[in-house]
C-alpha cells in the first residue's frame, strides 16, 4: 500500500517539475494515476467483500462441480453476488463464516461473544445476532 501512495507522490512531483505553472494538462496528468488507483481499490474491495460474504473462501464448495462448469463468467459472478446479498440481508455475522462449530462453541462458552457479536450456539449452527438482539 505504501508503494502505491509513494508512486502517486512521485507522479505528482514529476508533474510539478514538468509543468511549473499549473495548466489543464498538468492537472489531468496528475489526477489520472490517482483516479486509476481509487478505481482499483473500489473494484477489488467490492470483489473481496463479495467473496467473503458468499463464503467462497470456506472449506465447502460454493457450487456443485457440474453447476459451476455449466456457468459462464457472468453467470458465476451473478450467482456469487446473489448469494453474497442473501447472506448480508440475513445479518449473519461475517466472523462466523470461516470458523468451525467447535471454535464457535469454545468462544461462546468462554465469554459468549465473538468480536462484539453475541452468539446463539444452541445446536452448533452458525447463527449470530448482534448485541442489540439480546
Amino acid at each position: 500500500v505504501l508503494s502505491v501512495y509513494t508512486f502517486l507522490a512521485w507522479v505528482t512531483m514529476l508533474v510539478r517539475i514538468l509543468f511549473p505553472r499549473p495548466t489543464w494538462l498538468s492537472v489531468i496528468v496528475a489526477a489520472l494515476p490517482a483516479i486509476i488507483v481509487v478505481h482499483a481499490v473500489i473494484v477489488y474491495s467490492s470483489l473481496g467483500r463479495m467473496v467473503l460474504y458468499s463464503r467462497a473462501m470456506g472449506n465447502e464448495p460454493v457450487f456443485d462441480v457440474a453447476e459451476e462448469m455449466s456457468m459462464d463468467p457472468e453467470g458465476l459472478f451473478e450467482a456469487l453476488l446473489h448469494r453474497a446479498q442473501d447472506e448480508k440481508s440475513r445479518g449473519t455475522a461475517l466472523p462466523l463464516f470461516y470458523r468451525t462449530p467447535e471454535e464457535i462453541t469454545e468462544c461462546a462458552s468462554r465469554d459468549g461473544v465473538i468480536g462484539g457479536i453475541a452468539l446463539d450456539v444452541d445446536d452448533g449452527a452458525r447463527q449470530g445476532r448482534t448485541d442489540g438482539d439480546l
